[in-house]
This record gives C-alpha cells, structure tokens and sequence, in this order.
C-alpha cells in the first residue's frame, strides 16, 4: 500500500516534471466522463480527469489511486493506459 506522503511526493514530481499545459473541459470532456462514471462505475472528479487524459490523446494515465487502478481494464476500453508509478 503507497502512503499518502509517498502519494502526494509522486504526484508533486510529475506535475513539475511532465505537466507542458492545462486542459480545457469541453462537452465532448463532460460527455466521456459522464460515460466513464456509468460505465466503468467511476466518481465524477476520476472520470473528469480520465475523460481529459482521453481527449488530449494521452496514451498512458499515472496514478496512485487504487480504486482507479482496480478499475484499469474497463477504463482501457478508451484506449488509455492506466497505471501506477511504481510500474512505469
């Protein structure tokens, strides 16, 4: 289990070192997380982030979040990949 300090220093990292823009929400975005959240049994703030990721053609998700990493295979179905850091 990942602690939420080691959580909160990787995702820290990443935004300072990977983040180059801001994403828009869209209804295109709006619509897709609506989906997610039906299909996949997502949260709202989840699925907004993935519809994002989604939209902007990201291949590959990064996250420490169990629920969403329990949920990677139905998630894939969007053509995303959902992983956890320590798999990267």
């Amino acid at each position: 289990m990942i602690t939420p300090k080691i959580k909160e220093e990787t995702v820290l990292s990443l935004v300072k070192h990977v983040t180059s823009r801001f994403a828009v929400v869209t209804d295109n975005i709006e619509k897709l997380a609506a989906e997610l959240m039906k299909t996949c049994a997502i949260d709202a703030m989840d699925a907004l982030h993935i519809a994002i990721a989604i939209e902007n053609e990201v291949e590959l998700f990064i996250t420490t979040d169990d629920i969403i990493l329990n949920k990677a295979k139905c998630i894939s179905r969007y053509r995303i990949i959902i992983k956890n850091p320590r798999e990267v």
